[in-house]
């Protein structure tokens, strides 16, 4: 039916950063290195979308697709394109 609304798309996302002990990631010195991202539609309870996007191989995660990168910019650019492409709501 057309005159329906599609589900808003929900997205979590955690980033992590290479950062100092003790001391809070600041951009300039502490490099994005992983970001996963889980997405889901309004109303259900399981993510249909879960990614983690990550400097370096790492190990698999059941049900997550895995995006490797070896340049921080790089990553950053992909989630960015990740993010245009689910288009969360």
């Amino acid at each position: 039916d057309w005159q329906r609304i599609a589900p808003l798309r929900v997205l979590s996302f955690d980033i992590e950063c290479a950062g100092r002990k003790g001391i809070f990631p600041e951009p300039d010195k502490d490099p994005v290195i992983q970001i996963a991202s889980m997405v889901q539609r309004q109303g259900e309870t399981e993510p249909f979308i879960r990614t983690v996007f990550t400097l370096q191989p790492c190990a698999s995660i059941v049900g997550s697709q895995i995006f490797c990168f070896t340049q921080e910019k790089q990553l950053l650019q992909s989630w960015a394109e990740f993010l245009r492409t689910v288009d969360p709501g």
